[in-house]
């Protein structure tokens, strides 16, 4: 691309061979709807291409019937949790009730708009183990973050593509099990990841990584299982879900592959 060239991508660049360079230009991945993201192939049967410089990502979602929770991940390097919605200036875990309940929190209580889940801190409650993010805290590749989002939009992120054959995150697994107020039974061992890349994952027939449960939760923002888990095999751009690690122990890794990707469309929770 010249620099200062714009372009609009509305359904995929494929980097079928040699190095497509954005350096000083603007190359936009348009998302119009929550069912229907543009993507970044470079993994099509004889595709050897690359790209060299930044993009821009975007993902449409729908507003949220539970909680204005989506489960987010960023498909580019450089993003900050401040690019999800953060505006805190610290990051620190959030104080549960000392009943548990999962609708509010202590009123001592850290607040935020991006959350990641630690379940190293849920021993006495499950909700203990949302930290606030910082809102200058860099996005991991892979990992996974709760965001506030009121209503529907379009979310936005900058950076150079994830690209890589692989990514991993580790999980660990602490050995407690508890009740919210609720009644929702939660144990431990679960880990948020995400989907890196700026393409459908079809798990459908991936081995399932050495120590974990063969079940990866999304949650449901919207439609008729609205503010559940369901399992799922096919991760949409963006979306970032659970996975468990079956036995306790520490950190342990879950690798996702880039062989996995797919053209297939898949809706964004």
């Amino acid at each position: 691309m010249q620099p200062g060239a714009f372009y609009d991508v509305m359904t995929a660049v494929e980097l079928e061979t040699g190095t497509f360079t954005t350096t000083g230009a603007t190359l936009r991945f348009r998302s119009t709807s929550s069912g229907q993201i543009a993507v970044l192939d470079n993994f099509s049967s004889g595709y050897t291409g690359t790209l060299n410089g930044s993009i821009t990502a975007q993902r449409a979602y729908d507003a949220a019937a539970y909680q204005d929770a989506h489960y987010f991940g960023s498909p580019v390097n450089g993003s900050t949790a401040g690019n999800l919605g953060s505006t805190n200036g610290s990051s620190g875990f959030v104080t549960a009730t000392g009943n548990c309940d999962e609708t509010q929190l202590a009123n001592n209580s850290v607040y935020g708009n991006v959350y990641s889940y630690d379940e190293t801190n849920g021993a006495s409650c499950n909700v203990a183990g949302w930290r606030v993010e910082a809102a200058a805290n860099a996005l991991s590749a892979g990992k996974g973050y709760s965001v506030r989002k009121v209503g529907a939009g379009i979310l936005s992120l900058s950076g150079t593509p994830h690209l890589n054959g692989s990514y991993t995150q580790n999980g660990t697994n602490s050995g407690w099990a508890n009740i919210s107020l609720q009644g929702r039974p939660t144990v431990s061992g679960w880990t948020m990841v995400s989907n890196p890349y700026l393409a459908t994952l079809d798990l459908t027939t991936a081995p399932v990584p050495a120590g974990y449960d063969a079940q990866y939760a999304v949650w449901n923002a919207t439609g008729p299982y609205a503010g559940t888990y369901t399992s799922e095999t096919v991760i949409a751009p963006f979306q970032a879900f659970f996975v468990r690690r079956s036995t306790t122990g520490g950190p342990m890794p879950f690798t996702i592959n880039g062989a996995n990707r797919t053209r297939a469309v898949q809706q964004f929770q």
